[in-house]
């Protein structure tokens, strides 16, 4: 935030001998880095371990492969799937509600830890069609907790047997899944897949017939399950610190998850409805991006807003930052849902909000991470409130995405 204040929208840096980063935050700017001038720039990967323990799936993918591979991936986030797979969403929530039942009013939780439950459940659900088991899970934080999508720390070193470890682990739980899911598959072959793993199973290419290599579907499961996990958790925990920082907003929230649902649990008939939940999630993503940056590599030269950008260098576009630009957004610190009514939207700049990326490589899971979100959000709100922990003081941190440090101890309220 210091350096963009004083030195501009474009903030060069030198860090060691080699490496020269951009850090830039103006929607122009980003629109020409992520859609007018895209294949100039490809995904930036600064460490061999991010891709050992992920692969070549679609969030690293920088090859002609790209493309076909997007191809394969995009009918299994159809609308024509969001209903059936929606179900481990509702499912994850009513089982968190049974258990907030269990606790007195004015109980102390963490929110952040709550969340991560109903991620992990709900996305390995989606995903797979099985709970991300505990074990799963470890090597996920051992592999990948740690490592940093920019520049982060690099403690990790290929021989640490720690991180070896992990990746085995990732390795043979993954590679059972699949193998599982094909026996259930070769078993029932006329029956419609319930997951994501299955109709990614059943994708074939358009041009040559082929479908996905054991290989390929073990890289895009830990993507998706990565990516999904981080942003259905980081997304509803920064919700309920916004709501309860605004009460004005909170207030209006239940009024609404009160006309549409009136005590019931939403479904995907209900989504269209709940307008106001989603402008909340909207904000909360402006103010609190799950992805507070993203990173570009420049392929040949190019000049941003008249700067050279030579080729190699790193391009860090910052959600973070570009959310608060005080060219496209009022009393930036400020959380107002309204900014997102559709009036408003159309008349802003289409990149000074991209909390899913943007142009050809914007998330492939962008609705069904927004349908995930509000079902879960609507399902608890509408039965609880959350208060913060006096003299309790929220701290930030970024490891891949941005969470309270030390998590976030709240209390519980219910609304019964």
């Amino acid at each position: 935030m210091r350096d963009r204040a004083q030195y501009g929208d474009i903030v060069r840096y030198q860090i060691g001998d080699k490496l020269v980063v951009h850090l830039i935050c103006h929607p122009d700017h980003i629109e020409h880095v992520l859609l007018k001038n895209n294949k100039n720039y490809r995904k930036y990967t600064p460490h061999a371990l991010l891709t050992q323990e992920i692969g070549g799936g679609l969030l690293l993918n920088n090859s002609e492969s790209w493309l076909s591979q997007r191809r394969l991936i995009q009918p299994s986030f159809h609308l024509s799937f969001y209903e059936r797979l929606s179900s481990s969403t509702r499912s994850a929530s009513a089982s968190m509600l049974e258990q907030w039942k269990s606790h007195s009013d004015g109980a102390r939780i963490d929110i952040e830890e709550e969340m991560s439950k109903l991620a992990r459940f709900s996305v390995g659900q989606t995903v797979k069609g099985a709970d991300v088991q505990n074990e799963f899970q470890h090597a996920l934080d051992t592999a990948g907790g740690r490592l940093g999508l920019l520049l982060g720390n690099f403690g990790i070193e290929k021989k640490n047997p720690r991180f070896r470890n992990a990746v085995r682990v990732l390795d043979e739980r993954v590679y059972g899944i699949i193998a599982a899911h094909r026996q259930k598959m070769e078993a029932s072959p006329d029956l419609a897949p319930t997951d994501i793993l299955s109709t990614l199973m059943q994708a074939r290419d358009k041009d040559s017939g082929e479908g996905m290599s054991d290989k390929q579907l073990r890289d895009e499961l830990i993507t998706l399950l990565l990516a999904g996990y981080d942003t259905t958790s980081r997304t509803l925990t920064w919700a309920w610190y916004s709501l309860a920082q605004n009460p004005e907003v909170e207030q209006k929230l239940h009024e609404e998850l009160r006309e549409v649902l009136n005590g019931r649990a939403p479904t995907n008939d209900d989504l269209p409805k709940l307008n106001y939940t989603s402008l909340v999630i909207q904000e909360t993503m402006r103010l609190l991006p799950p992805n507070p940056i993203i990173a570009r590599q420049a392929i040949a030269d190019d000049n941003i807003g008249g700067y050279k950008i030579p080729a190699g260098s790193v391009i860090a576009l910052s959600q973070y930052l570009t959310h608060r630009h005080e060219a496209h957004w009022d009393d930036v610190e400020a959380f107002q849902p309204e900014r997102f009514a559709p009036e408003s939207v159309a008349a802003r700049h289409r990149f000074a909000y991209f909390p899913f990326g943007g142009g050809p490589r914007q998330c492939v899971g962008k609705g069904m991470a927004m349908m995930n979100v509000t079902l879960a959000l609507a399902t608890l709100a509408q039965n609880y409130r959350l208060s913060f922990v006096p003299n309790h003081v929220v701290k930030f941190d970024i490891e891949v995405t941005l969470q309270p440090r030390g998590g976030l101890p709240m209390t519980l309220h219910s609304r019964l």
